[in-house]
C-alpha cells in the first residue's frame, strides 16, 4: 500500500522506501517541507523532515533534514546495520537509528542504539543528538559525563552521535531517584550555535537535578510528575543550568525550539492551577482553582539565564 500525505503543499515527487518490515512514503512539496509516514509494517518508526534549517514542524514527530536533503529515521525491530556502524547487533530492544537518502532509498548509515529513544535533533555537521530512555544498570556512558548513575528504575539518556553513525561522542544520563517519563515524547532536546544542549521533558523524581539560579529548585508535586528544563554544555560534561517548572498537580514538557535570537522556545502541558507564570503573560485561570488540562509556553534567555515568558492557558476558556 502506498500513499503520499500531503498536508498542505504541492507535492512535486514521490519515493517509496522499505525499512525491514516498513514501508514509507516521501513527499517532496514546493514549500520545501519534507514528510515521511509509515503506511503499513509491523515494526515500528518515528520519522519526518522539517522545512529547511532544522526546525521541526509543529505538532509532528519529526526530525530535522541535512542541507543536502538526505532524512534520519529512529525506530526499533531487526534490520541491516551498514560497515563501521556503532552497534552492529541488535540490543535487547532492536532500537535503530537511520541516515538516508529519500530520493535514491540509499541507506548512508544504519546503526543499533542501546538505549529506547524518543527524539533527534541533527546539527550542522550531522552528529545527531538523541533523547531516550534506559532501564539497563550495565548501560555505557562516557567516562567524563555529568550524571553516570543510575538511580531508578529508568532514566532519561542525552547522546550525541558522531555524522558517520560509528560512535557515541558522548552519552549521559539525567534524571533523580524516581521514574523519568516512559511515553513516546519523553524529551525533546535542541542545540545552540555554541553547541550548548537543551532538554526539556518529564520527571516523576523529587530529587531531579535543579542548578543554584534555577527558576523553580524542587517540586510542588507531592505524588504526580513535573515538567523541567535542563542546559548541558557541549560535551555533556556540565549541567549548566536546570529547573523544575512544578504545580500541585502534574505537569509535562514537550517540545523546545531555537528562536533567531538564540533564545529558547519550550511548551507542554499542565493540570495545576498554581502552574508558575511571569507577570504580563497571556495566562488563563481555571475556574474555581481546580484541575484542568492547559497549554504553557515559555522563552527563555541563555544570557541571563532567565525566563523572559512564561505563560499558561486554556481550560478556563
Amino acid at each position: 500500500m502506498e500513499r503520499i500525505v500531503d498536508r498542505a503543499c504541492r507535492p512535486l515527487n514521490r519515493t517509496r522506501f522499505c525499512l525491514a518490515a516498513i514501508v514509507l512514503t516521501f513527499a517532496h512539496t514546493a514549500c520545501a517541507a519534507t514528510e515521511i509516514q509509515i503506511i503499513s509494517g509491523a515494526n515500528s518508526v518515528t520519522a519526518a523532515a522539517s522545512v529547511t534549517g532544522g526546525r521541526r514542524i509543529p505538532g509532528r514527530e519529526t526530525v530535522p533534514r541535512r542541507r543536502d536533503g538526505t532524512l534520519y529515521a529512529i525506530g526499533y525491530g531487526i534490520t541491516d546495520t551498514t560497515p563501521g556502524a556503532y552497534l552492529s547487533t541488535p540490543p535487547v530492544g532492536q532500537n535503530f537509528l537511520k541516515h538516508f537518502d529519500p530520493v535514491s532509498g540509499r541507506v548512508l548509515y544504519s546503526t543499533y542504539l542501546d538505549f529506547f529513544p524518543a527524539r533527534v535533533f541533527i546539527d550542522m555537521d550531522g552528529a545527531a543528538y538523541l533523547t531516550g530512555i534506559t532501564h539497563d544498570p550495565q548501560f555505557s556512558i562516557s567516562p567524563g559525563a555529568f550524571d553516570r548513575h543510575i538511580q531508578g528504575g529508568e532514566e532519561l539518556v542525552v547522546a550525541k552521535l558522531n555524522p558517520m553513525g560509528s560512535a557515541m561522542e558522548f552519552v549521559t544520563l539525567l534524571g533523580g531517584s524516581g521514574y523519568s517519563y516512559g511515553g513516546p515524547a519523553i524529551a525533546d532536546v535542541a542545540v545552540g550555535s555554541d553547541g550548548s544542549v537543551y532538554v526539556t521533558g518529564t520527571t516523576c523524581s523529587k530529587d531531579f537535578p535543579a542548578t543554584s539560579d534555577a527558576f523553580m529548585t524542587s517540586s510542588r508535586n507531592r505524588y504526580g510528575c513535573d515538567a523541567f528544563f535542563s542546559e548541558l554544555n557541549a560535551d555533556a560534561s556540565r549541567l549548566v543550568y536546570s529547573t523544575y517548572l512544578s504545580a500541585s498537580q502534574s505537569s509535562a514538557g514537550s517540545s523546545l525550539a531555537i528562536g533567531p535570537e538564540g533564545k529558547i522556545h519550550l511548551a507542554g502541558g499542565t493540570t495545576g492551577a498554581d502552574f508558575p507564570t511571569t507577570a504580563g503573560t497571556l495566562t488563563t485561570p481555571i475556574p474555581g482553582g481546580g484541575s484542568a488540562f492547559r497549554v504553557f509556553i515559555a522563552v527563555w534567555d541563555p544570557a541571563s539565564k532567565q525566563f523572559e515568558a512564561l505563560a499558561a492557558f486554556g481550560g478556563g476558556l
